[in-house]
């Protein structure tokens, strides 16, 4: 059991029996779907009451198994102890995730904008804008990123 106190749970005490194998009845949070990190958490404490999992270092062992993709070692990447309670996975899932999410869905969203036919292009520039003002100012593109975008898009439209 040494090798558990060297993750980011603090697993002190006594742990508390999973059912076999129920990692695979978990949702799968991938970073690169369209799905936002509220909505996995609701997920997940869902699965937990479905499953009738009431003890919180079962749900905390439980959790990093949700986690798909390129982001599922983010647990390993946590410093040793950090987490004592599912309250803090909640808080540090949501801090790394939420922001990158919300880039993501953004940059979808502007990927999947397109001039309806008839559309006026005023409207068109409104969306566009509406769209690009979603972004926080750290993570807002380079103005000639938004030009380049604005561009290929408008274009594709008409195409």
């Amino acid at each position: 059991m040494d090798w558990m106190t060297q993750g980011p749970l603090e697993l002190s005490g006594v742990l508390h029996k999973m059912l076999r194998h129920v990692e695979k009845l978990l949702t799968k949070y991938d970073p690169d779907k369209i799905v936002k990190v509220e909505d996995h958490l609701d997920n997940f404490y869902l699965h937990m009451k479905t499953l009738d999992v009431c003890y919180a270092d079962v749900a905390c062992r439980l959790f990093p198994c949700t986690l798909d993709g390129r982001d599922v070692v983010w647990e390993h990447n946590l410093p040793p102890n950090c987490i004592h309670q599912s309250r803090a996975f909640k808080r540090i899932f949501i801090k790394k995730f939420f922001e990158d999410k919300t880039h993501v869905m953004i940059l979808k969203e502007l990927d999947t904008l397109k001039m309806e036919q008839k559309e006026k292009v005023k409207y068109f520039n409104q969306s566009f804008n509406h769209i690009l003002k979603k972004f926080s100012d750290d993570t807002k593109p380079h103005d000639s990123f938004t030009i380049d975008y604005y561009s290929f898009t408008f274009l594709r439209s008409i195409a």
